[in-house]
């Protein structure tokens, strides 16, 4: 069946197959009130046609009857928006937006305090990956209460719901240490790893010198690779890294081993995240022909992410500065640190992708 559409929108016709339209029937004998398919898939004939279409008498619904005799209905609007045109689907891809070192989005805290500001804030994390907000109190909680706009509760890892950052000597992690820690995506050794990142600066003394955050627009980064390297960006999508955190002396003892590429794309070969952590890369287990090509791809990109200037914004964090980024695409780190006596302190939660993503849509729709 083709829908040819007037008014608002896209104008252009959309097609729509009998098996697609029968298994999407909104009838109560198929969708319960929860909007739940009460089809049962197995059932579902994938050569049945449609034998009859009209339009309701109130002009707001598809009726339907299909050659298996069922009868039902589509809502014309919800038909409309969910066409799969290749016109419409090349619309609607979600608006990435690079972030260069001049664009860093900046709100002040007391922009929440209202819908619109709080809608603004989403935007830029969406389409930007990152908002870097100031003024926030310096507290712990009253930076979950931040968090708390997209998510009342957090995603949780093996250090808990909200993590301590604190510079020191004696450091059992490289996130602790004095040196410089270089640009990556938080805990790459989950399989659902850290989605939506909010990194709070509770405490950084004028004494400290140095310690510059660093983020990295890593979509920015792998795009550019597409296009000037496509043989290291094919490899890199294709073949599996290894990440770990293994760490037996701990009072709970940690061994997480995941293995995945780097790169990730959608079904329209749009890279949707990528994940990076040199500090967890563990032993590459590779068919044997793609241990080299594999790690001269792995150095070209390393070198891109560290140096290029243009995918990067530099900012020492003062206290009531939040970054919120995409962990997904963005990378974060730090140059190295001299605390003088001095302390930095930061306080970092993470919510889930999909419960961002979820917040974005009942805030504004899709932006």
């Amino acid at each position: 069946m083709t829908a040819e559409w007037g008014g608002g929108g896209s104008s252009s016709p959309s097609k729509y197959h009998s098996v697609w339209l029968r298994r999407n029937c909104q009838c109560q004998q198929c969708l319960n009130p929860q909007n739940q398919s009460i089809v049962l898939s197995h059932e579902l004939d994938p050569t049945v046609t449609l034998s009859e279409a009209t339009i309701s008498t109130d002009g707001s619904n598809l009726e339907m009857k299909w050659s298996c005799g069922h009868q039902g209905f589509l809502n014309l609007d919800w038909l409309r928006k969910h066409s799969y045109s290749s016109k419409v689907l090349e619309e609607g891809r979600k608006k990435i937006s690079p972030l260069f070192a001049t664009q860093m989005p900046q709100m002040d805290y007391k922009e929440l305090e209202d819908d619109y500001g709080v809608w603004k804030w989403l935007k830029n994390v969406n389409e930007y990956g990152v908002c870097l907000l100031h003024g926030v109190p310096c507290t712990k909680e009253d930076g979950l209460e931040v968090s708390k706009k997209i998510c009342p509760y957090l995603q949780e890892t093996f250090y808990g719901g909200l993590t301590e950052l604190k510079v020191e000597d004696s450091a059992i992690s490289v996130s602790y240490g004095h040196g410089a820690l270089e640009p990556h995506q938080d805990m790459p050794e989950y399989e659902s790893y850290t989605g939506i990142t909010l990194i709070h600066c509770l405490r950084n003394d004028r004494c400290v010198a140095e310690g510059e955050s660093v983020i990295v627009d890593g979509l920015a980064v792998v795009e550019k690779l597409r296009k000037t390297h496509p043989h290291y960006f094919d490899t890199l999508v294709r073949v599996p890294a290894t990440f770990h955190r293994i760490n037996h002396t701990w009072d709970r003892p940690i061994h997480m081993v995941y293995k995945t590429p780097h790169i990730h794309l959608n079904g329209h070969g749009q890279v949707i995240m990528m994940r990076w952590s040199t500090h967890h890369d563990g032993p590459l287990q590779v068919n044997e022909e793609d241990v080299e090509p594999y790690y001269e791809a792995y150095a070209y990109l390393a070198k891109a992410i560290m140096y290029d200037k243009e995918c990067q914004f530099h900012h020492r964090l003062e206290p009531g500065d939040m970054f919120t980024l995409n962990n997904h695409r963005m990378l974060h780190g730090r140059m190295k640190i001299q605390l003088n006596g001095g302390t930095r302190h930061l306080a970092v939660c993470t919510i889930i992708a999909t419960v961002f993503e979820m917040k974005v849509h009942a805030q504004g729709g899709p932006l």
